[in-house]
């Protein structure tokens, strides 16, 4: 197990709970799955209807996109990866930055907040936005990102 299968397994587990429901066996548990293009900072949120949703950078850690996958309650496998951000390259995962963050709402709407790269648009002032959509009410395609980053020019922590 190389350590982004390690990641995205711990991740699996901390969303089911750790430990098997009463009368459960431990098997099946935990399970790996590709990230596909060697999927960056995997970031784990689960629906009140069950479904997991994943969201990782994909491609050059300098200029990446975002992606999403998800996995319904009785489903054997993860979807196929769609991009979230709408210019190529528009997600930045290098130093300290940590990716991508995914939330579903009680509307199983999805949000995906992300620190820009220097190709994301919009682009404030002061440089690399901190960009912001959320997915239409089925969460199925999203809004064009946004920059939360305003006029300031710096930008300490971000996403």
């Amino acid at each position: 197990m190389n350590r982004r299968q390690f990641i995205h397994a711990s991740a699996l587990l901390a969303v089911a709970g750790g430990s098997p429901a009463a009368g459960e066996s431990a098997a099946g548990l935990v399970e790996l799955h590709r990230l596909g293009k060697g999927g960056l900072q995997p970031h784990v949120a689960l629906g009140s209807d069950g479904t997991l949703h994943v969201a990782y950078l994909d491609g050059n850690p300098a200029e990446a996109d975002v992606r999403i996958v998800r996995r319904g309650r009785t489903a054997c496998c993860l979807t196929e990866p769609a991009r979230v951000n709408r210019t190529d390259g528009a997600a930045l995962a290098i130093g300290s930055i940590r990716g991508v963050r995914c939330a579903v709402d009680a509307r199983q709407r999805l949000h995906w907040v992300w620190n820009g790269s220097r190709r994301a648009v919009p682009q404030g002032p002061g440089g690399a936005p901190l960009l912001y959509t959320r997915s239409d009410p089925g969460g199925l395609n999203a809004e064009p990102e946004r920059d939360l980053k305003g006029p300031s020019v710096h930008l300490d922590g971000g996403a």
